[in-house]
């Protein structure tokens, strides 16, 4: 080769890393992904008597689509929900009966649009 080919090829290569840089900065910047810290549950503890549902917050963890599923401290499932917004459970299993005063865990299960998907667990007081 050349000492003209050799440049020729040095400034292609460069131009290709510097197009895939400013790529992954653009991809970087306006992609946030999923964001676990923001999703929650309140009131806890959740009291059927004084508050009317429970609210799973997930509107800020950048979710396009939210899967809940209420467990009872044995394992058993008591209620699935799903949204794209903030989930609203009433206390009530898939039979529409109240739920006994215990503890319930909540397995979220969050997917973005862009296909990343995480799970959360957290744990809910029913008095």
């Amino acid at each position: 080769m050349t000492k003209d080919e050799d440049s020729y090829m040095l400034i292609k290569y460069l131009i290709r890393v510097i197009s895939l840089s400013f790529l992954f900065l653009f991809i970087s910047q306006y992609s946030y992904g999923l964001d676990l810290t923001r999703v929650y549950a309140y009131p806890v503890p959740f009291i059927p008597s004084k508050h009317t549902y429970i609210t799973i917050q997930i509107k800020y963890s950048g979710a396009s689509f939210a899967r809940c599923t209420v467990y009872d401290i044995n394992g058993d499932k008591v209620k699935e929900l799903a949204g794209s917004n903030d989930i609203i459970w009433n206390g009530r299993n898939d039979m529409g009966n109240l739920v006994s005063p215990g503890m319930y865990i909540v397995k979220i299960e969050l997917e973005a649009e862009n296909g990343e998907y995480k799970k959360k667990i957290i744990r809910i007081l029913v008095q």
